[in-house]
């Protein structure tokens, strides 16, 4: 007997149930290590980390493209993260609003400047700056104490990922 399309919807919604309880436990795993690093003062945002997440999936990848599961693997782990900390990310001049998601998934809270001067009076409320290459390499941003942390092409553009030393402040 040939299958219809309702067959093939409720297996999907099997499958569905499924992902959903191996995000759950993922969460609860996530959860536990975000107690671990509050515990031990370590970063909720490490690029590498999710670098290693996305490089071993894609080599077990069949029909999707390295796009797609890093799309989709932007949004778990963003939302994971969020469990642990809802990070602050601030937008220096990009104008592009799809670009900071595309980095840290659309779990987080963006806020945008576009010169400078709000900058200097706003930058330790974030936890994160993301600045395109130009316009870091353009401003005086070597007078903030900062670390670049991650150095990210999207769009063919380069952008800047950068933690502020503030304890050094």
């Amino acid at each position: 007997m040939k299958k219809k399309i309702i067959d093939y919807r409720n297996e999907i919604d099997i499958i569905d149930l499924s992902i959903l309880k191996l995000i759950e436990n993922r969460c609860e795993a996530v959860r536990l290590i975000g107690e671990m690093k509050n515990e031990n003062s370590l970063p909720v945002y490490v690029p590498s980390r999710e670098n290693q997440i996305f490089s071993e999936l894609i080599k077990h990848k069949k029909m999707l493209s390295e796009e797609n599961i890093k799309a989709i693997f932007t949004e778990i782990i963003s939302s994971c993260r969020a469990l642990e900390k809802k990070i602050k990310v601030l937008s220096y001049k990009i104008q592009n609003d799809a670009v900071i998601p595309k980095i840290f998934g659309n779990a987080i809270d963006i806020f945008k400047v576009f010169n400078i001067k709000s900058l200097e009076n706003i930058f330790n409320n974030y936890d994160y700056i993301v600045i395109e290459n130009s316009d870091f390499k353009n401003n005086n941003f070597f007078i903030l104490n900062f670390k670049v942390i991650s150095i990210v092409i999207i769009f063919e553009i380069e952008y800047y990922i950068i933690k502020l030393n503030l304890e050094e402040l």
